[in-house]
Parts: C-alpha cells; sequence; structure tokens
C-alpha cells in the first residue's frame, strides 16, 4: 500500500482513468466491472474501492504527466517521456 492521499475524485479524473486504459469497454474489463458502471463514473467519480486497487496496481493512471496547451490529448508513451 502506499502512504499517498487518494486523488480528488473528479470526472477529469474519470475520464483520464478510463483512456489510459484503453476505453470505457477495456476499463470494465479491467475492474470486473460492466462497461455501464465504468460510465457512470464519468459523472459520479470512480469509487473509493476502485481508486484503492488502482493505486496499488496502476499508480500511473493517477498521475498523468502534465499536458501543456497545444499538446496531443494523448497519454505520453515511455518513448516520449526517455525523448526518443
Amino acid at each position: 500500500m502506499s502512504d499517498q492521499p487518494e486523488p480528488k475524485n473528479e470526472p477529469d479524473l474519470a475520464k483520464s482513468v478510463i483512456a489510459g486504459l484503453g476505453g470505457t469497454c477495456r476499463a470494465a474489463a479491467f475492474f470486473e466491472v460492466r462497461p455501464g458502471s465504468v460510465s457512470e463514473w464519468l459523472t459520479k467519480g470512480i469509487p473509493k474501492a476502485r481508486l484503492r486497487h488502482l493505486r496499488d496496481v496502476r499508480p500511473d493512471l493517477l498521475n498523468p504527466p502534465i499536458v501543456c496547451a497545444g499538446d496531443s490529448a494523448q497519454p505520453a508513451s515511455e518513448t516520449d517521456l526517455r525523448g526518443g
């Protein structure tokens, strides 16, 4: 377990996490829930139990790289981060 505080649970976080997992259906498969449940997170936020699991298994999705205005909306790849 991590000592980091849980991130603020907002629609932008849900949107970022869902995109980072590859979309609604892949996020649903990852969390073993129905796609409709994942879609609800966009308005209700991600359930705390799911956030804790995500923090333990994929913390990179809770701390995405900062994207500057004009940059692509796609998450940075490992190659992008290494400058290659």
